[in-house]
């Protein structure tokens, strides 16, 4: 396997990040978060595509800083890319029996950097000269990916998010824990696209859509634009549009509702689901 430098720069992460400065880890405010379920049978391609970032390598931690190591699998390519905190990886990929990962024809762009932490341990995972076994386990809102070293052991473990759970239009039931009767107020999350937009009851409103990969359950709403009718659900809008703002997580509630929490953990917007009509 000959490792030749790469002429550009693998695509980025797919997932936008809105405040690097805190990187605190939200508390598990349900039950869900803790439940763990191992897929059965032999993975697929299609069961460890998409970004994963990388969180532990020999079974320790690795610091959560602004550019954090990532693995992203595309089936419909056959296609990696990747990054060590320093320079990008890419080739192609598959999963054999036993769950084994095989890297090909892997290439990585040679930038000198210093002081950045499991650089070669994760280079030397990904070079595709290590045979990979792959496990993949669910634990709420989240996916943990392991890929170990059969021969040398070693390993390092990759997070995806599994925020999906958000997709659609909403009804905005409560603000602040005061319940909200007013068919009016929807926001419509597109995670697709990483867009939101809604009506507060009075006005309509658009923004864009950020998840921290270094944090649990996260997301958040930025850019948000609003239009400027008069209306007399002032008081409910202000709730409202303020509460998005705050917005640094959510979580899934009780009958198919979903939770939007503050940074200390508090709900600060009920939805639930409302049809498309």
């Amino acid at each position: 396997m000959i490792l030749a430098i790469a002429a550009y720069a693998a695509t980025g992460c797919s997932i936008m990040k809105k405040n690097t400065a805190n990187k605190d880890t939200m508390p598990e405010p349900t039950e869900q978060t803790a439940k763990v379920e191992k897929p059965k049978g032999g993975l697929t391609a299609d069961m460890i595509s998409g970004e994963w970032t990388i969180v532990k390598v020999k079974d320790q931690d690795v610091p959560q800083e602004d550019k954090m190591p990532y693995v992203n699998f595309e089936p419909s390519t056959g296609r990696f890319y990747a990054s060590n905190g320093c320079n990008t990886i890419n080739g192609g990929f598959s999963l054999e029996a036993g769950n084994i990962l095989r890297l090909t024809q892997v290439a990585t762009t040679m930038m000198l950097c210093h002081d950045i932490p499991f650089e070669q341990e994760i280079t030397a995972l990904l070079s595709g000269q290590a045979k990979l076994q792959v496990k993949l386990n669910n634990t709420g809102h989240e996916s943990y990916l392991t890929l170990t070293d059969t021969v040398s052991g070693l390993s390092l473990q990759a997070r995806r998010h599994n925020m999906e759970f958000l997709n659609g239009q909403w009804r905005v039931a409560q603000i602040n824990g005061r319940s909200i009767n007013d068919e009016e107020a929807n926001i419509f999350i597109d995670l697709g696209e990483m867009k939101v937009h809604g009506n507060t009851g009075c006005n309509y409103f658009n923004g864009e859509i950020y998840i921290d990969p270094s944090k649990t359950n996260s997301v958040e709403f930025g850019k948000m634009g609003l239009t400027r009718m008069a209306c007399p659900k002032f008081e409910q809008e202000q709730s409202m549009m303020l509460g998005l703002e705050e917005t640094t997580n959510a979580i899934q509630g009780d009958n198919g509702r979903v939770m939007l929490l503050k940074a200390d953990g508090t709900p600060v917007i009920v939805l639930e689901k409302q049809p498309v009509k």
